[in-house]
């Protein structure tokens, strides 16, 4: 199996179908998200982001960006969008889970926002190697991917791995990570300009 992760696009569409382009092309069998694909301000095409991944059925985790907008938003529409567009972008926010656990080739993969504890937490990558191999036996992953940060990751803990693809849609580049379990498992970080 060959899965793409991305996280944190923050409402840019251009970042997301640069990573879905990229991923069939690198022979991805399916892919996952982490949470934050909703941004503010006049850019954000938050309807638009939500659209894309219904239409490719891609599953993944609430982010914090996620509950923020169902704080400020309840029933409210989309901002760019419709009546329509609105309760699409909150019937699906409102049927993300907070983790996201799959079993491939004997590996255990959790996938959340920020922490298995909620798209809220901070601190995984500074914990120390000790203290993260006992959370990631605690959460029974040997493989947990988050985002957050926007800061890619490869944290080793005991046979355990902690990952992070960094951000998708922000800053210099998009990034996102493929896993690999045809042969053991393989992680690649994958970055790809960022579209204009």
């Amino acid at each position: 199996m060959r899965l793409a992760v991305f996280g944190d696009l923050h409402g840019n569409l251009a970042a997301l179908e640069a990573v879905l382009r990229d991923a069939q092309r690198r022979g991805a069998d399916g892919l996952v998200h982490l949470g934050d694909l909703l941004g503010e301000g006049p850019g954000a095409q938050d309807a638009a982001v939500v659209g894309l991944l219904l239409q490719h059925g891609i599953p993944g985790v609430v982010g914090d960006a996620e509950l923020d907008w169902l704080e400020r938003h309840g029933r409210e529409p989309a901002g760019g969008g419709g009546p329509s567009e609105g309760a699409q972008v909150e019937g699906f926010l409102r049927g993300l889970p907070a983790q996201l656990a799959v079993e491939e080739a004997g590996v255990r993969f959790l996938f959340a926002h920020a922490s298995p504890a909620g798209p809220r937490e901070e601190g995984l990558g500074e914990l120390a190697e000790d203290e993260l191999l006992r959370f990631l036996e605690g959460c029974g992953a040997d493989v947990l991917t988050v985002g957050h940060t926007h800061r890619p990751l490869v944290r080793r803990a005991g046979s355990r791995l902690l990952l992070n693809p960094g951000s998708a849609g922000g800053g210099e580049a998009v990034s996102y990570l493929l896993l690999d379990t045809a042969e053991g498992l393989q992680v690649g970080h994958v970055r790809l300009p960022a579209p204009v």
